[in-house]
């Protein structure tokens, strides 16, 4: 095995470039692309959901005004949204447009793992295919949400830093300046990989003994002489300058909001408040329970590099690789220990593991190749370790893969899945189709009057925001309207008016519940009605579609879902 070598020098083996000159690369590229690919296929095919509807109305906002106006009680960066309206100006307006960026990021970051595993691992690079073929890594990436393109920069940061601390690579620490832009621009979440590799960058100097009592405030003992040298620390400068002024022109709104700045500060107290009893609290062990449920594959690939790098072979680990480990470890610990938790985090959470176990099992491999020691037992030779890896790898993918397809691309809104958190019901989406299909013929209904008046606003405020004729009015109980015509008009109730639904009303979506008050307002045999709830969790409401102005029944399924549609 190797022995612990001076800080700042790599092993032997890891000098420079790993490459296998045997490499069968075209094939790994192939798979990428192939399966890869697939993210874009059937991309609208699961309606839009509550979180990828407000983005939409962030979009229009830029629209409007020309910026993001940066709110940090909001929680997330402005990047995404300027990504999104840059998809918009490129697809039109739908859920192409919302979606577009996060899965191209998704792919950025399978392309960024297999170059790296080809330059630096080359003897695991079969474990990205456990990864891409994730069923959460592939149904999140397809959502307009930040997750996928946080994930991306994260793993840009730590592949910068693992350069830098094990290959003495100063380009790495460009990565690392644009990897933490990106996570900065995106969530606030970026600080607890940070924090985690800061507490495992301390522990691995320690545990490899190369951080004396006296070196504390000694950097040259930490990181490679040469990498510390002012003229190439000065190449630096013009990266962190940009990086600087990108963040500060994406919160202040191209410097219309110079307080931006001050409130991107601000924003990580109000975050800081979340972890709990915010109705998104689970247990510690949610995060294992969700994976056992769904991603075995990416479960056993956490567990067996946590064995591997715990307790069979830890000094056969470059210290490079013992770091983005831990990392991983703390990482994961400190996400399970936030009461505060949304499924769709599990990407990133578990990204740090992705880059650990190709470095690990790599570095195991490769030294127990070279060894001079006395041979390890037959059953962990590498030749059976890799054999028995490559078919429980198929084994897992045989497994995983059905349940993927499925969930992606057969019933992307199954009610009770813990993935599907926030879903739109799958007949909204079909609801949807139909009014755009039909208004795309008849251009007139575009002009039609919709009135949302039930408890949930999104995704319909997004969605119908087309129909030119929207309102948002509550339903009142008919005492309460007589008091208002009253005492003065709530903000909802027009004060010349003591009636709930607006008259000649269209399209209508109430509560189910108060589905007497409406039809008390309407002609009932006018319209074409459902009754269902919007998303998994939430009352039914009843949607009201007029016969006249939309003579094909939006409520009948065609099998014609395309859940996008352009006025």
């Amino acid at each position: 095995m190797w022995r612990r070598h001076r800080l700042g020098y790599s092993p032997p083996t890891l000098e420079g470039s790993c490459e296998d000159p045997n490499d069968q690369g075209m094939i790994y590229i192939f798979i990428i692309l192939a399966v890869g690919g697939l993210r874009f296929y059937e991309l609208a095919l699961k309606p839009a959901h509550h979180d990828e509807s407000i983005n939409g109305a962030f979009i229009a906002g830029i629209w409007q005004s020309g910026w993001y106006n940066y709110d940090p009680t909001n929680y997330h960066g402005p990047l995404l949204f300027y990504l999104q309206a840059l998809g918009e100006r490129l697809f039109g307006w739908g859920i192409i447009a919302i979606r577009f960026f996060p899965v191209f990021f998704s792919l950025l970051q399978v392309f960024l793992f297999d170059f790296y595993a080809r330059k630096r691992a080359p003897k695991s690079r079969w474990m990205n295919l456990v990864w891409l073929m994730s069923p959460g890594f592939f149904f999140y990436s397809r959502s307009g949400i930040h997750e996928a393109i946080f994930a991306f920069f994260l793993a840009l940061a730590m592949i910068g830093f693992l350069e830098v601390f094990q290959f003495a690579n100063f380009k790495g620490w460009i990565a690392v300046i644009w990897g933490l832009w990106g996570a900065m621009v995106l969530k606030e979440t970026w600080t607890l990989l940070v924090a985690s590799a800061g507490l495992s960058f301390l522990i691995v100097a320690l545990w490899r003994r190369e951080l004396r009592s006296s070196d504390w405030f000694t950097p040259r003992k930490w990181i490679n002489p040469r990498l510390l040298r002012a003229s190439r620390l000065a190449e630096l400068w013009p990266h962190l300058l940009m990086a600087l002024f990108a963040l500060a022109f994406l919160f202040t709104g191209g410097f219309q909001d110079p307080a931006g700045m001050t409130k991107f500060v601000y924003a990580y107290l109000p975050w800081m408040k979340t972890g709990a009893g915010s109705g998104h609290d689970k247990s510690f062990f949610h995060w294992i329970l969700l994976l056992s449920k769904y991603d075995l594959g990416v479960l056993a690939m956490i567990s067996l590099t946590s064995v591997l790098g715990l307790f069979i072979f830890p000094r056969s680990v470059g210290r490079g690789s013992q770091w983005i480990f831990l990392t991983a470890v703390i990482h994961f610990l400190v996400y399970s220990a936030i009461p505060y938790k949304t499924p769709w985090c599990i990407i990133s959470i578990v990204t740090p593991f992705w880059l650990a176990g190709l470095m690990v099992w790599h570095e195991w491999i490769a030294s127990a190749e070279v060894s001079s020691e006395p041979k390890t037992p037959a059953w962990a030779s590498p030749w059976r370790v890799r054999g028995a890896l490559a078919v429980g790898t198929c084994a897992l993918l045989v497994f995983v893969l059905p349940a993927g397809w499925r969930l992606n691309f057969v019933d992307p809104t199954p009610m009770g899945h813990e993935y599907v958190y926030v879903q739109t019901d799958r007949r909204f989406g079909d609801l949807m189709n139909s009014l755009f299909q039909q208004a795309g013929r008849d251009p007139r209904l575009w002009k039609a009057k919709v009135q949302i008046a039930g408890d949930e606003d999104w995704p319909m405020a997004w969605w119908l925001s087309p129909f030119t004729g929207k309102v948002h009015r509550r339903l009142q109980p008919r005492a309460q309207r007589q008091l208002a015509s009253e005492t003065g008009p709530p903000r909802l109730i027009p004060s010349d008016s003591e009636r709930s639904v607006i008259a000649d009303v269209d399209v209508l979506v109430a509560n189910a519940s108060e589905a007497k008050d409406v039809e008390s307002e309407i002609q009932v045999n006018d319209y074409w009605t459902a009754e269902f709830p919007i998303r998994d969790s939430r009352v039914p409401s009843k949607y009201y579609v007029r016969k006249s102005l939309f003579p094909i029944n939006p409520f009948v399924d065609r099998g014609d879902v395309t859940a996008h549609a352009e006025p």
